[in-house]
């Protein structure tokens, strides 16, 4: 079973590779870091021992850190998840979020 998520997973971030990055309707932040979370769990599993949260301390511009901030919320949000349940719901977010904001000709 985890074998077929794998599978759907590769072709899920594929599709979201061919997404052009300007011109078309993006979705929000909050889905965009949702997905993102859920990815770098998928990859990485749990953030706790792999990075700190990013603070002034980092020596990053002060713009930059909360992007950086954010980022390390969202992935930590999704603590707890094993692999495959974060590919799955990673599935099912990137379908969610095509189906409401994607574009039809």
């Amino acid at each position: 079973m985890a074998d077929s998520v794998d599978r759907v997973f590769v072709h899920a971030l594929n599709t979201v590779k061919k997404i052009p990055k300007t011109g078309a309707t993006r979705p929000p932040p909050s889905d965009r870091m949702r997905l993102y979370g859920l990815y770098k769990q998928a990859m990485e599993g749990d953030v706790d021992g792999v990075m700190e949260r990013p603070s002034v301390a980092s020596g990053i511009a002060i713009e930059e850190l909360q992007r950086e901030q954010d980022k390390w919320d969202a992935w930590n949000s999704q603590r707890g998840l094993s692999r495959t349940e974060a590919k799955r719901r990673y599935i099912e977010a990137l379908i969610d979020t095509m189906h409401k904001y994607a574009t039809t000709p």
